[in-house]
């Protein structure tokens, strides 16, 4: 007979989720790290502010699966280049 422990296994089912969208597509915790390593240095507290799905901000959603969103590498990459202004503003 199985027991059940007592105390939170949140820490553990995210650490799975993570898991999960490393291969084909990331979840909101990996962007900041994902922008990082394609040159667009980025905080995750910063890409909170940006990314707004309600109202069509930030890059777009792949899908969803519970409370966890899922986006395309490729489609995070081209909202980041849309976003990079290759002149200053005056």
């Amino acid at each position: 007979m199985r027991t059940r422990t007592t105390g939170s296994s949140r820490p553990r089912r995210r650490k799975h989720l993570a898991r999960i969208g490393a291969g084909r597509y990331l979840v909101f915790s990996q962007l900041s790290d994902f922008l990082a390593d394609n040159g667009y240095a980025i905080a995750t507290e910063t890409l909170r502010k940006w990314c707004l799905p309600s109202r069509g901000v930030g890059p777009p959603v792949a899908g969803r699966w519970h409370r966890e969103r899922y986006f395309e590498p490729a489609a995070v990459l081209a909202w980041a280049q849309a976003l990079f202004a290759t002149e200053a503003r005056p």
